[in-house]
């Protein structure tokens, strides 16, 4: 493993270090995944020049793997949602935020759901 991460391009690793500016919040633990909390902050100063365009929440262990796309202005003047979402089984949730400039940046967490929503899907 070392020796694949020492063969790695420069600029490659330099980027693996980078913390991400997106903060998923989860509870660690839900005893239903009928009606999660969850909260994302993306860290952006929201000028016309550099601020989020797009936070998008993705959920794949669930029948529809997008759970909400959220839009932002410049004039919102912070990057940041609360909201309650549905999960059918312990999963990884990821927000993707998207920047004015094109680039996109990610933050996840994992979150254990005792008894899952949308029981209406078989999962293998």
């Amino acid at each position: 493993m070392l020796a694949t991460l020492a063969a790695a391009p420069v600029s490659l690793r330099a980027r693996a270090s980078v913390p991400s500016p997106v903060s998923v919040e989860l509870p660690p633990i839900a005893e239903t995944g009928n009606s999660v909390p969850i909260r994302v902050s993306v860290d952006s100063p929201m000028t016309a020049e550099d601020h989020v365009r797009r936070i998008e929440i993705r959920v794949p262990g669930n029948p529809e793997p997008i759970a909400a796309h959220y839009f932002f202005t410049p004039d919102s003047g912070l990057a940041a949602i609360r909201a309650n979402i549905r999960l059918a089984r312990t999963q990884r949730v990821t927000a993707v935020a998207e920047f004015s400039d094109g680039r996109q940046a990610s933050g996840f967490a994992d979150i254990v759901v005792t008894l899952g929503a949308c029981v209406d899907e078989v999962y293998p």
